[in-house]
């Protein structure tokens, strides 16, 4: 019977699955451990001693299997063209991961422990409110529009700490950038003066 590996984003639980169904990308299951309302992340299944994942793909690129003309000018040489084939790539990911589960206690105080300092530091960063103004869909002045703009990379290396996957590592980047000053995008408003380019 396959078995399949789950990961938590927010406190890094890793479970598996065994199941006749196959799994994959799409699957949707919460974390038990934390309760994070998030879909858990799919990492693979085991095939011997690695994760795989599986995907369907055009052998070619869909220049050449989705070709209607007679021309085919890819590596496949004309077996492919125009047959809007796909087949199954398996990639291997990685090894088997060892499962040491925490007790649901520990999962949510790394959940929380993570999510409260990430807040934090959100919240800090210049020009957020416009932001989620600005996700949200309102139009903002040019004013509001750059202070949304403000934060863009402390937002951007948020995104990769909270990609990481040790507990330790992620605070310990976190902790860092509490103790650096937030970098500015702009600290001029981008006001349109008219006028013309030479």
């Amino acid at each position: 019977m396959p078995r399949y590996f789950f990961r938590c984003f927010e406190c890094l639980s890793v479970s598996a699955i065994d199941t006749p169904d196959r799994l994959g990308y799409d699957f949707k299951a919460l974390c038990g451990a934390c309760g994070d309302p998030r879909p858990i992340e799919f990492m693979g299944e085991v095939k011997q001693n690695s994760l795989i994942r599986r995907e369907d793909r055009t052998p070619c690129d869909y220049r050449c299997t989705s070709a209607t003309g007679p021309n085919c000018e890819c590596h496949c040489g004309g077996p492919n063209h125009g047959t809007n084939k796909v087949v199954e790539f398996i990639s291997v990911v990685g090894s088997i991961p060892v499962i040491t589960p925490p007790s649901p206690i520990s999962a949510r105080t790394r959940a929380r422990e993570f999510r409260e300092l990430y807040n934090q530091i959100l919240s800090q960063i210049p020009g957020q409110r416009e932001y989620e103004r600005k996700r949200a869909g309102e139009y903002l002045d040019p004013i509001d529009f750059n202070k949304a703009c403000k934060g863009k990379y402390d937002r951007a290396r948020l995104r990769q700490i909270e990609k990481m996957r040790s507990h330790p590592a992620r605070m310990k980047a976190l902790r860092e950038l509490t103790k650096t000053p937030p970098k500015i995008y702009s600290t001029q408003p981008a006001l349109f003066t008219g006028g013309t380019h030479a």
